[in-house]
């Protein structure tokens, strides 16, 4: 019955009530089902507590692999938000501050937030979307969002409105909206995407390239240009690859590659005979 009630959460993510109509329960037997559930979730569930809002989410296998693989999407996409001088300008000034984010809002005479809440913004040990999550919850203010980019060295590629939730002091298990917030980022990614022209993305290499060439002087334009092209997350790729991209030999493409191991741009694995290279 345990694995029976898990699916529940990690498979799919039901209320109570969604629970009595999948198994047809009620009265006794349902909040005995229900206590099961609830204990399994209690094992994963994260509490918080900025002013008005008291709320959980339960951290299941599923939310936490949808969360870092958006938080990837996020990171990788071609285009960057156009931040302002006088947001650049606070962040890099609140810097030295031990609460940097409320010094930045400070600076550009923003309407303060909970200190709860701007205590848990400021700590970079969070995911980055789960901040941004309950920053939407409190303000539509995209200034706090450009700050909270900057600092953490994330060209969103999009506009990533914050949507003034309803009910926006929410009580309760908080799970399935966050779920829902993901989707959302997820899908507003995608359109960004389908909306590049080929010159954008033209445009979006060349200034890529340019930062690599300055960050790793060692690495030639050659195997930098493969890394731009090749570095689409669970992906895998050969030494074959860069040979046939760079119109080079086995032996060179060999060291290429090991280079850029050496430079933290892929991870190495061994499948069978032969070596396949992924992003980190």
């Amino acid at each position: 019955m345990f694995e029976e009630t898990r699916k529940y959460t990690e498979e799919v993510y039901v209320s109570k009530g969604e629970l009595a109509q999948r198994l047809d329960l009620t009265g006794v037997v349902l909040d005995a089902v229900w206590k099961q559930v609830e204990d399994y979730r209690a094992l994963l569930r994260r509490s918080f507590c900025f002013a008005d809002l008291h709320a959980d989410i339960v951290m299941t296998r599923a939310l936490c692999a949808k969360l870092q693989q958006t938080t990837e999407l996020l990171y990788r996409c071609p285009m960057q938000r156009h931040f302002s001088a006088a947001v650049q300008k606070s962040v890099l000034l609140a810097g030295n501050y031990p609460h940097w984010l409320h010094k930045a809002g400070e600076l550009m005479a923003l309407a303060p937030l909970p200190h709860e809440l701007v205590t848990f913004l400021e700590q970079d040990e969070e995911p980055l979307l789960l901040r941004i999550f309950f920053l939407s919850m409190f303000t539509k203010e995209d200034a706090y969002l450009d700050c909270l980019l900057v600092h953490a060295c994330c060209h969103a590629p999009f506009a990533l409105a914050l949507k003034e939730q309803s009910d926006s002091m929410a009580t309760g298990d908080l799970s399935v909206r966050f779920l829902t917030f993901l989707d959302d980022i997820r899908l507003q990614i995608s359109r960004s995407m389908l909306s590049l022209t080929e010159t954008d993305v033209t445009a979006c290499q060349t200034m890529q390239l340019q930062e690599l060439l300055e960050q790793y002087p060692m690495l030639s334009e050659q195997q930098l240009m493969f890394f731009v092209d090749h570095r689409q997350p669970y992906r895998y790729y050969t030494i074959r690859q860069f040979m046939e991209y760079a119109g080079v030999c086995n032996e060179t493409a060999r060291c290429a590659m090991e280079l850029l191991v050496k430079q933290h741009c892929y991870q190495r694995r061994k499948i069978g005979k032969k070596y396949v290279y992924y992003t980190v």
